[in-house]
């Protein structure tokens, strides 16, 4: 589907996952809460050479764990971030990823 009025098409052979699930924000400044922040992960398999990668047998990755973010609630006891207990508008985003082998 087009983006915007560009009619630009984007694709990749990525299977991607984002590896801390889908939080409702990873952001907030006066104004605005909401997710800009992700760690996408392939999670598909190449056996063998693929043109557009130029890789060859590369294992896919799995999200094992991630870092749990604070409540919405807890961060507007301050007015924004940055603040004196998170110093970035971006709170971190923290996975734990895994190749899977043909073991799993």
């Amino acid at each position: 589907e087009p983006i915007g009025g560009c009619a630009v098409h984007l694709r990749h052979p990525l299977r991607l996952q984002s590896a801390c699930g889908f939080p409702e924000w990873t952001n907030f400044v006066a104004g605005f809460a909401g997710a800009l922040d992700y760690i996408w992960c392939d999670t598909g398999t190449n056996l063998g050479r693929d043109p557009h990668r130029g890789v060859s047998n590369h294992a896919p990755l799995r999200p094992t764990a991630h870092a749990p973010m604070p409540s919405l609630e807890s961060v507007k006891q301050q007015t924004a971030l940055p603040n004196d207990q998170f110093p970035s508008d971006h709170l971190p985003m923290v996975a734990d990823l895994r190749f899977e082998t043909e073991d799993d």
